[in-house]
C-alpha cells in the first residue's frame, strides 16, 4: 500500500523503497549526501522497553544528516532541539511535520545536522569512549 500511495503522490520516482539495506550500502549513502533526512518512530512499550540511544540516528547525524525521532527511552538523551526534531510518540502529523522541516527548512535543517554531527563527534566517539572505559576499569 505504501508503494502505490508513493507512486500516486510521486509518479516521478522521487520516493524509493529499497527493502533491507545493509550497513556499508547505508552508510554510502550517507557519505554521498543522498540521503536529505533521517526519521526513527520508536514507541514505548511499557515496563521499561524502550528504545536506548539508537545507533542508528547516530551514524545519520554523524555523516550529518538531518534527523527526526520520536521522544521515548534514550533518544532525548541524543536528540534534541540543538542536535535534530523531536516528535512525541505515537503522533504521526508531529513526525511528518518534523519530517518536512528537515527537508524544507533551508538553513535551519543545515545548523541541525552540522550541531548534531558535532554532538555525535564530540560525545560518542568510540575512541575517546574506550579511553574512558579503560581508565574506569582500571581505577577499579
Amino acid at each position: 500500500p505504501l508503494e502505490s500511495l508513493a507512486a500516486r503522490l510521486h509518479p516521478d520516482g522521487r520516493v524509493k523503497f529499497l527493502g533491507r539495506v545493509g550497513q556499508e550500502r547505508l552508510l554510502g549513502f550517507y557519505n554521498s549526501g543522498i540521503v536529505s533526512a533521517v526519521a526513527l518512530a520508536s514507541i514505548d512499550l511499557g515496563q521499561g522497553a524502550h528504545e536506548g540511544i539508537p545507533v542508528a540516528l547516530m551514524e545519520a547525524m554523524g555523516y550529518g544528516v538531518p534527523v527526526v525521532a520520536t521522544s521515548t527511552g534514550g533518544i532525548p538523551e541524543l536528540v534534541n532541539r540543538e542536535t535534530g526534531i523531536l516528535a512525541p510518540p505515537g503522533d504521526a502529523a508531529a513526525l511528518a511535520d518534523g519530517l518536512e522541516r528537515a527537508l524544507t527548512g533551508g538553513t535551519a535543517s543545515q545548523r541541525l545536522a552540522s550541531l548534531g554531527r558535532r554532538y555525535v563527534a564530540e560525545n560518542h566517539d568510540v575512541v575517546s569512549i574506550a579511553a574512558t572505559l579503560e581508565q574506569w576499569f582500571q581505577g577499579q
